[in-house]
């Protein structure tokens, strides 16, 4: 909601600004090493992400910071947009 007000409120100004949530999806990170170390007694859903490792299903950081890119500089996202980087389709 603060996304899509930020948006309302800066289309009233007549700005150049445009306010959008991206959604990164899970990001293959240090973090994410650690998680996968973590054992199951202390965080229940490690398996999960031990899972989307071994299944390919992380993004990089680079593939992130790309998509993220791609959709600033093409103008693929309206003000006020809330946008999941796994639904990207280019």
């Amino acid at each position: 909601m603060l996304t899509k007000t930020i948006a309302v409120e800066q289309e009233g100004k007549n700005s150049n600004l445009k306010c959008m949530a991206i959604y990164p999806g899970v990001v293959d990170t240090a973090m994410q090493k650690q998680i996968r170390k973590t054992p199951k007694k202390d965080f229940n859903d490690v398996e999960r992400f031990i899972s989307l490792k071994k299944n390919k299903e992380l993004f990089t950081p680079n593939e992130v910071a790309d998509k993220i890119v791609t959709l600033i500089t093409e103008d693929k996202l309206p003000n006020g947009a809330i946008y999941d980087l796994r639904d990207a389709k280019f």
